[in-house]
């Protein structure tokens, strides 16, 4: 769950050596690119909008953001890499901790890149309608980013990143502030969300409205209102001594610097996300393309109820106006990120004023160029728009041995769907027996087959994947135990040929089959 506060640590963190300088082991090195590479498949290439390009942008973006937080001239003192005594203390202040401790600043960085993974590439309503099994594990709530926090968060706690893990947090109170940190920041990417919208509204208020800052220069001590102390003052109270008074403002201060901190970092996570838009007018067209790309085919595959072509125009001067310019404002209020600030919300209000005047265009050249990329590929309909008896078709054409890939029963529709709208069956290279390596046009693995069709074990994607032997299962029983429709369990059941029976656990990781 989003928390109001996170708690960041209360004193300035000298810099012991120059970042640069820092040289991590081999041995780390080589985990912290494993992660990022297993972290890059996990992304779908098939999304134009959602995959690992997008991930990269807005990492870049939040690398730029955090490079860019106030720093006095004289706060640093470069020689020795360390804060100087007069300013640490007020740097530390006036970026509410963010620049004083690298755990946060990672933490930021690490949900940029982790943000979308396993991004379906629609939108969670759509989830939530098709009542899939993930839109019901997560409850109907921030289904796909609480999903990309899941998948991330279980492969960096697997034993095979325990040296890059140990570079991150060395105490259980730096693990759960690290965990946090991504659960905030990578929620805050669901900006659809009303409830978590209301929560984080009320939360900028209360850390920088203009009310909040009248009651702050009435304030007992700086950071800290006079109705906030008084609201924690009984009348036994009245009795404490100056040290314990002083004691509760310290306490009240660090409160309100940390409620700063945490909604400054969700809306820098916020500002990257669609960081496209508060850039140059060529960026933004290019990635304002891949998102219409992304969901006109979801439109034509069946997954949402509307044309967005029809809209999109009026769409993004609403989403202009709405989100992206006040929340460039935002940038500017919180005092943090001095003159990116102004450059955001300059670029922002310039994209706009030029939406209006080429944005119809635009949207016509999007319908041109996709038509046209399409057009070449008319017979690869929507999975949805094939019939039937064209699917059974196309099913009988595949190989029989196709290499099975489930990370978990909610993603074996997806698997079905993308394979029957792949005419070219890059799905259907064979998975050879005995001990090495396949691979099937978009994945590779390493397998182990004991020839005699009871057990195979795959792995793809530095995800353990385990099949093996077990009873007969129909198809019914898929559909029901795996939230999959009748023709991808039959699909299952007829076409993978290892042995003789299917099964998949109720377990959402494991499936077994022998068929």
């Amino acid at each position: 769950e989003v928390q109001e506060i996170i708690p960041l640590p209360n004193r300035v963190a000298n810099m012991q050596a120059d970042p640069s300088s820092i040289m991590l082991g081999r041995e780390v090195k080589a985990e912290i690119e494993e992660y990022v590479r297993t972290i890059a498949s996990l992304y779908r290439d098939s999304n134009p909008f959602h995959n690992f390009s997008h991930a990269s942008h807005v990492v870049q973006s939040t690398v730029k953001l955090l490079s860019r937080i106030v720093v006095g001239e004289d706060a640093i003192n470069y020689r020795n890499m360390t804060y100087k005594k007069a300013n640490g203390d007020t740097l530390h202040k006036t970026t509410y901790g963010i620049a004083s401790d690298p755990l946060t600043q990672f933490s930021c960085i690490l949900a940029a890149l982790i943000h979308d993974v396993d991004h379906s590439g629609v939108p969670n309503a759509q989830l939530i309608k098709e009542q899939t099994a993930i839109a019901s594990l997560y409850k109907n709530q921030s289904v796909a980013e609480q999903n990309s926090i899941d998948l991330s968060w279980d492969l960096m706690m697997g034993p095979q990143f325990e040296k890059f893990r140990s570079c991150i947090y060395k105490t259980r109170e730096e693990l759960d502030r690290f965990r946090q940190l991504l659960i905030n920041a990578v929620l805050a990417t669901d900006i659809v969300d009303k409830e978590l919208g209301a929560f984080r509204k009320n939360r900028w208020n209360k850390a920088f409205s203009e009310k909040e800052q009248r009651r702050r220069r009435r304030a007992i001590g700086p950071m800290i209102s006079s109705n906030s102390f008084s609201s924690i003052m009984s009348l036994d109270d009245l009795t404490m001594t100056d040290q314990q008074i002083e004691q509760v403002k310290q306490e009240k201060r660090m409160e309100e610097k940390n409620r700063m901190a945490t909604i400054v970092i969700e809306h820098l996570i916020q500002a990257s996300d669609v960081c496209h838009t508060m850039q140059h007018w060529n960026i933004y067209v290019k990635w304002n393309e891949r998102l219409f790309d992304e969901l006109y085919g979801a439109f034509l595959n069946g997954r949402a109820e509307n044309d967005p072509s029809t809209r999109w125009y009026e769409g993004e001067i609403g989403f202009f106006d709405h989100y992206i310019i006040p929340l460039a404002h935002k940038l500017k209020e919180c005092g943090v990120f001095g003159v990116s600030s102004d450059e955001y919300l300059k670029y922002a209000q310039a994209n706009r004023k030029e939406w209006t005047i080429r944005g119809r265009e635009a949207v016509a050249r999007y319908m041109s160029k996709y038509n046209a990329k399409n057009s070449s590929m008319a017979k690869r309909l929507p999975a949805s728009l094939i019939s039937l008896d064209e699917k059974k078709e196309d099913m009988q054409s595949l190989s029989p041995k196709i290499p099975v890939r489930m990370l978990s029963k909610r993603v074996v529709q997806d698997d079905f769907d993308d394979m029957m709208s792949d005419t070219e069956a890059e799905h259907a290279d064979d998975l050879l027996d005995g001990h090495g390596k396949a691979h099937d046009g978009d994945y590779d693995y390493d397998y182990d087959h004991d020839h005699n069709g009871d057990r195979i074990d795959l792995r793809r994607r530095g995800i353990p994947m385990e099949i093996s032997a077990s009873g007969d299962r129909s198809y019914d029983e898929l559909v029901r135990l795996n939230d999959v429709d009748s023709e991808c369990a039959d699909f299952i059941v007829k076409h993978i040929t290892i042995g003789g029976s299917t099964e998949f656990d109720d377990d959402d990781s494991v499936g077994t089959i022998d068929a």
